[in-house]
């Protein structure tokens, strides 16, 4: 979570990074050259920035530039993070006398 909280985040190059180390196409056609290689992204990442965009102390679009994600994708970690919650509490035992609801 520190690394959420400094703006780090331990992904791919941003855009920028990988413009300046390719230099700009120089014709427009050549398309491809221009974008950034399809990154992956840790599960922690993923969790941190999940739970940073339910915490509601940032805006999405305040995630998305600190750290170089598209907003889209926020919204449907976030959303995944809201349909598996209840899975992590699945196979814990009940306690005796307890009824679950």
């Amino acid at each position: 979570m520190e690394q959420i909280e400094q703006g780090e985040a331990p992904s791919g190059p941003t855009t920028q990074e990988y413009v300046a180390a390719h230099g700009e196409s120089r014709k427009k056609r050549i398309v491809a050259d221009k974008r950034r290689p399809r990154r992956s992204h840790t599960p922690t990442f993923k969790a941190q920035i999940a739970v940073a965009a339910l915490q509601g102390e940032a805006s999405v679009t305040d995630l998305s530039q600190r750290f170089d994600v598209h907003r889209n994708q926020i919204t449907q970690w976030r959303a995944q993070l809201l349909e598996r919650a209840a899975e992590l509490f699945d196979g814990l035992p009940e306690k005796p006398g307890r009824v679950r609801r």
